[in-house]
């Protein structure tokens, strides 16, 4: 967020949502024997279909970590 911008209620629960969904990926990921680093794009396909729409507030998070190394490109 731009500094100085008040986060809203809104914007506060949107956040939440996002963290928890990461939070969560990241857990099946690891009940699963794998890592971001390892996961292929087809476990995150399986993992965005069996659940709720509001799982794919994480592709925030994972354009973030393709970006930066943190797991594989788009595959």
């Amino acid at each position: 967020m731009p500094a100085g911008q008040l986060v809203t209620h809104g914007r506060a629960d949107t956040v939440r949502i996002e963290v928890r969904n990461v939070a969560r990926l990241l857990e099946w990921l690891h009940d699963g024997g794998t890592t971001l680093a390892a996961c292929t794009q087809e476990q995150v396909d399986a993992w965005l279909t069996e659940g709720p729409t509001t799982r794919a507030t994480v592709r925030g998070f994972l354009l973030w970590t393709s970006r930066r190394g943190h797991s594989r490109t788009g595959h």
